[in-house]
């Protein structure tokens, strides 16, 4: 029997055939509690959700992972608010269009006009071409209908005791080889 050992397979051109795999993963943990002004109808990036990455090629795929924890300080605005992601300072997601846009809506955990004590969330993800070979700066990013305070990775009250909770916000990019 033979065992056949190598280094590397090149296509018919030369190139390194890594169609489908990942190459590289960058990844940010957001953990402290903070808050952040947001105008309306602007695609805003989120403080500290962020990742930068260097595709290899530019036919590399990047996807996108991001998690976040938080509160508004109106409920309505969980209700009238995208999320998305942000390449360098362009948006990048679902069709601009004058209406509110973005890749996925934040989720309710209370139905209640309670802006104090429960945590909102989020969790989207987008398949990037970004068609570089560039740094890239990947940001989680929000577009809402009307000005509001987010808190992140905790409550708006932020009480320490059990029904006021605290989280953790993360963003991922990932390299995948065509």
């Amino acid at each position: 029997m033979s065992t056949l050992k190598v280094n590397s397979i090149l296509d018919t051109s030369g190139n390194d055939t890594v169609t489908g795999k990942i190459l590289q993963v960058k990844y940010t943990q957001y953990d402290t509690r903070s808050s952040q002004s947001i105008p309306a109808t602007t695609v805003t990036a989120l403080d500290n959700m962020s990742v930068t990455i260097t595709p290899s090629s530019t036919n590399s795929k990047i996807l996108l992972l991001a998690q976040w924890n938080g509160e508004f300080s109106v409920l309505a605005a969980a209700y009238n608010s995208m999320l998305s992601f942000l390449r360098n300072s362009t948006y990048i997601g679902a069709e601009v269009t004058s209406r509110n846009y973005g890749i996925m809506t934040p989720v309710v955990n209370y139905y209640s006009n309670d802006a104090g004590s429960t945590m909102e969330a989020g969790s989207w993800r987008y398949l990037d071409s970004p068609a570089t070979t560039s740094s890239i700066t990947y940001h989680g990013a929000i577009n809402i209908y009307g000005a509001v305070t987010m808190y992140h990775n905790r409550t708006v009250t932020d009480s320490n005791t059990t029904s006021f909770e605290q989280g953790v916000s993360s963003i991922m990019a990932m390299e995948i080889g065509q």
